[in-house]
């Protein structure tokens, strides 16, 4: 049993490492030589990704709501920021932005990076609270089926 910020942290087998939440705060858990634990801050590279996805995000949309306003863009504007939406608002945004997103040069993301940020805005939802599952619960099937057609598409145009 170890103690860290007075919570007991109890960890049967040795972990390699594990990402911890404790009141908003990121660390990072590695289990080192003699049974000692290290308590890191959030690994910055984690980090960086994170700040990524919601930048990539957020200029998609205000992108997509400027078009949408102009008339050049058919659809209704996205007017909460990510950090704000709920199930139903996440529901409707994130499978459009899978769907529209693209590189500075107007070129798709490889399959690969749709994922990740995927998986990064879904990281963004833990840190805030929210622990929602993007790939697997029910809620989010509009999510999932869009990025898995994405992802499809894109290995496709590869081959």
């Amino acid at each position: 049993m170890y103690h860290f910020l007075n919570l007991e942290v109890s960890i049967e087998a040795q972990p390699r490492s594990y990402l911890v939440c404790i009141m908003d705060q990121m660390f990072l858990i590695r289990w080192l030589k003699r049974g000692f634990l290290f308590f890191d801050s959030y690994v910055d590279n984690s980090k960086h990704k994170h700040h990524w996805a919601l930048r990539t995000f957020e200029q998609w949309r205000n992108t997509r709501n400027h078009l949408v306003r102009k008339g050049s863009f058919t659809g209704i504007p996205i007017d909460k920021h990510f950090n704000e939406m709920d199930v139903n608002e996440l529901n409707y945004a994130v499978p459009r932005f899978i769907h529209e997103v693209s590189k500075k040069d107007h070129s798709f993301y490889p399959a690969e990076t749709l994922y990740s940020l995927v998986v990064c805005l879904q990281a963004c939802c833990h840190a805030r609270g929210f622990v929602y599952k993007f790939f697997d619960d029910a809620k989010f099937t509009a999510i999932h089926n869009t990025l898995d057609n994405r992802m499809k598409r894109s290995f496709l145009l590869k081959g």
